[in-house]
């Protein structure tokens, strides 16, 4: 089963379910590191291209499990104080999703529409964490330029 978030504005698709793994592509990604750890230390890593045909993949691993998780995309990279960390992407997109087990990892597909090359888009996942600093935790951020 899937889900969908569609933000008519930015023109970005978020959809969550299993993928086969891709080749990188069309956009270059740069691990921008930071996180918050909290019970576990969630991290985030991506992969392919950015199209409509081939979306990028988004892995989530070592979260917290059994709980609620988002996917903050945004433009521009705000660095905001949030939660006791730092949210990295502006918040121009919100996905949520579920961290099924504890330390288990969720894939999640996301394709833009319609950006010119050179176009930044920055992405962090943070979750709910009982353990967390202020109960949540966030993975290292992402800046993929197309």
């Amino acid at each position: 089963m899937s889900q969908s978030l569609r933000n008519p504005l930015a023109l970005l698709a978020l959809l969550v379910a299993a993928a086969p793994a891709l080749a990188g592509g069309g956009v270059v990604w740069t691990d921008l590191g930071g996180g918050l750890p909290g019970s576990t230390t969630p991290q985030l890593t991506l992969s392919g291209d950015f199209t409509e045909e081939a979306p990028a993949l988004a892995d989530v691993t070592g979260g917290p499990g059994a709980g609620r998780a988002f996917l903050f995309m945004g433009s521009s990279n705000a660095s905001t104080p949030f939660l006791g960390g730092v949210l990295v992407p502006s918040t121009d997109l919100l996905g949520p999703f579920a961290i099924p087990t504890v330390g288990g990892a969720v894939q999640v597909a996301i394709t833009a529409v319609g950006f010119p090359p050179g176009f930044e888009v920055y992405l962090q996942v943070w979750m709910y964490d009982p353990g967390g600093v202020q109960g949540a935790s966030a993975t290292n951020a992402w800046q993929g330029v197309l």
